[in-house]
């Protein structure tokens, strides 16, 4: 299956399979992605940062572009997002925080550009570096990763310790 046409501030999740008659039916949500501007500040919870004024909300899709005023994202609490996804330009996220403490799990997309995590770490979910992206862990404490890790892009560990315990690899 194939989508096209698909905006770029856009993603399609739910996906969900029916069966209407002989004919097999994909069926899949298109929602809005959040897109980080950082027009006021470096602070995730600021909302006039995002490009609705509001600060994302739980299980929301969240989109960082080369456009965004400010490439620093400093988290001062866990972020209720389900899909990160940086789309291009060189991004740091930084404060000490696991993403997953409140929605379980967060898939995130490295598609281009280099993203650096700075002692805020992801544990589960899906994360995917796409061929010419790049993921820095600076993580002075030890990251455990506990999901699926895929991808032909490069992972980079500059302190700390890194534990692949992911469901599956294929990178």
């Amino acid at each position: 299956v194939m989508w096209q046409n698909i905006p770029a501030d856009e993603t399609l999740s739910n996906p969900q399979v029916a069966l209407a008659g002989d004919t097999l039916v994909y069926i899949l949500t298109r929602e809005s992605a959040k897109v980080w501007t950082g027009a006021t500040s470096s602070d995730w919870s600021t909302a006039s940062n995002w490009s609705d004024d509001a600060v994302p909300e739980a299980d929301a899709t969240v989109r960082f572009t080369d456009a965004a005023a400010t490439k620093t994202v400093e988290l001062s609490s866990s972020v209720p997002v389900g899909v990160m996804t940086f789309a291009s330009g060189d991004y740091t996220l930084s404060g000490g925080v696991n993403l997953n403490s409140f929605t379980g799990k967060i898939d995130v997309n490295h598609l281009a550009g280099t993203t650096t995590w700075v002692d805020t770490f992801i544990e589960r979910g899906a994360y995917t570096i796409y061929a010419g992206a790049k993921a820095i862990l600076a993580q002075e404490m030890g990251y455990v990763y506990k999901g699926s890790f895929a991808g032909e892009g490069a992972l980079e560990l500059t302190s700390g310790s890194f534990t692949l315990a992911a469901a599956s690899v294929g990178y």
